[in-house]
């Protein structure tokens, strides 16, 4: 992946909690990578899989009437969210059906708007469905 994304996608990297700056044109990695220790790093990509699907309209239903539940805290609301993020993509207008589960505002609600807000399908229509 790296090698297709280009050296900017690589971020905030550490080798045992140590932060390095790596440059393809001066560093022989992967070639030599360590033997030992802890590599850490944000992967930032900047392509879309086109050929992603988002979640289907019934498997949204069967998501949604979990999260719409007034027994339902907002804690658990975002860690679904955190766990469907790393299965599937989201169209716009499920995304924002989902923000509003929150009862609340503040950093449960926000987390979630960020995470569902990388995986959108279409990021272009965003805009249309939260403006009226």
């Amino acid at each position: 992946l790296r090698n297709e994304e280009g050296p900017a996608s690589w971020h905030h990297c550490q080798l045992d909690d140590e932060f390095f700056y790596y440059c393809k044109e001066t560093d022989n990695w992967p070639d030599e990578m360590p033997t030992e220790g802890v590599l850490q790093l944000n992967f930032v990509s900047q392509k879309r899989c086109l050929e992603s699907l988002a979640l289907s309209e019934a498997a949204f239903t069967a998501v949604y009437a979990c999260l719409d539940h007034s027994q339902v805290a907002d804690v658990w609301r975002a860690e679904l969210v955190r766990v469907l993020c790393n299965l599937t993509y989201f169209l716009s207008d499920q995304a924002v059906r989902i923000i509003k589960c929150f009862t609340q505002a503040g950093l449960m609600k926000q987390e979630a708007a960020l995470m569902l807000f990388s995986r959108l399908k279409d990021p272009e229509h965003v805009g249309t469905v939260l403006l009226p």
